[in-house]
């Protein structure tokens, strides 16, 4: 499982748009469903449909969804959770760098500010990552995912 994987079946939806806000979230429904079959059988080939099920395209133009917030602030860079090799970052200055929030699973591909989805990276970090995916784990289904799928299905409900 990979970013590429990831990217072509969200090309696929981009694609071939749905005509309608209805025929949108009558086919995110139907994926819902199918994603829900697959996440029972526990293979984990589940996880790229439910991040693809929780993209921005799905749900932005019928309102906000809500955030469980970033309940702590990152003390150091976790750019060794990043790199597969485990080195620390080396652009730590006691007094100098800057640590800021950022999402493991972007916000802009629909991952939430959940406290589950924090990365504290130093600045120079920050920006080489960007919305990158590429070192994200597909066979490990995130502890936030659920949480945003149902949120996304009540958005959808009360339309």
């Amino acid at each position: 499982m990979s970013s590429a994987r990831y990217y072509g079946e969200l090309a696929k939806i981009y694609n071939s748009p749905p005509e309608s806000d209805q025929s949108l979230i009558d086919t995110w429904a139907k994926r819902y469903i199918s994603y829900r079959q697959t996440r029972a059988q526990g293979n984990g080939k589940h996880v790229i449909e439910g991040l693809i099920l929780i993209h921005n395209f799905w749900w932005e133009r019928f309102g906000r969804l809500p955030e469980r917030g970033w309940k702590r602030k990152p003390k150091a860079c976790s750019y060794h959770l990043l790199n597969k090799d485990g080195e620390k970052c080396p652009f730590i200055i006691k007094g100098i760098t800057k640590i800021v929030n950022d999402h493991l699973w972007p916000e802009s591909l629909g991952g939430p500010k959940d406290p589950s989805n924090l990365l504290g990276l130093c600045t120079h970090h920050n920006e080489a990552k960007s919305s990158s995916i590429e070192d994200f784990d597909f066979a490990k289904e995130p502890m936030w995912l659920e949480n945003r799928l149902r949120d996304i299905s009540k958005l959808h409900s009360k339309l």
